[in-house]
């Protein structure tokens, strides 16, 4: 069962919908609240979410093919191996609060001044992507790749486990916590006492 019948959604909420597999297209979503909803492995093509709000969702493996994202705010949503460069990259704009991101890819979009606070991003693909002044505050980047990254002015106090090559990302104005930031030495082969 579809749980979307409209083409336009303004100021609704959605609470603990339930839809595997999810495909719709052409929807616009405007200032809408999704509470505890669970949409894995969505397709959502053409679709337009503006102004909106997820909160406790589950949308691992779910595609945005085409999709327009402005002022989207994720908190505590599960958002596992979402291809994110699908999006339609003008205006995109999303933050990430306490989320599960993992094997996420963000290749060569432009997310300046982004927040991906306290969140659990493993093996997710910054590669390329323009990151200047972006919030990592608090999250767990294990493995994460960073290459020809712009990090200019990035917040990365009290992030972890990551891996930044200085030599091959812009890092300058970016904000950086110790112990975590002896990382940023890892390329060099430099011994820390």
């Amino acid at each position: 069962m579809k749980p979307f019948f409209e083409e336009e959604y303004f100021e609704e909420t959605f609470e603990s919908l339930k839809a595997s597999e999810l495909s719709i297209s052409a929807v616009q979503f405007e200032a809408c609240t999704f509470k505890s909803c669970s949409f894995p492995r969505a397709a959502f093509f053409n679709c337009t979410f503006s102004d909106c709000t997820f909160e406790a969702c589950d949308l691992s493996s779910a595609s945005f093919g085409a999709s327009r994202l402005n002022g989207v705010d994720f908190y505590e949503c599960k958002l596992m191996g979402i291809q994110w460069m699908n999006t339609h990259d003008v205006l995109f704009s999303a933050s990430f609060r306490g989320c599960q991101l993992d094997y996420a890819n963000f290749f060569g979009m432009k997310l300046k001044k982004q927040s991906i606070i306290d969140c659990h991003a493993h093996e997710v693909s910054f590669q390329e992507a323009d990151l200047s002044g972006a919030d990592f505050s608090g999250t767990d980047l294990a493995r994460s790749i960073f290459v020809s990254t712009n990090l200019q002015k990035a917040d990365f106090s009290e992030a972890h486990s990551y891996s930044i090559d200085p030599q091959i990302n812009k890092v300058k104005g970016a904000k950086f916590s110790f112990p975590s930031v002896s990382a940023l030495l890892e390329p060099f082969a430099i011994k820390i006492k």
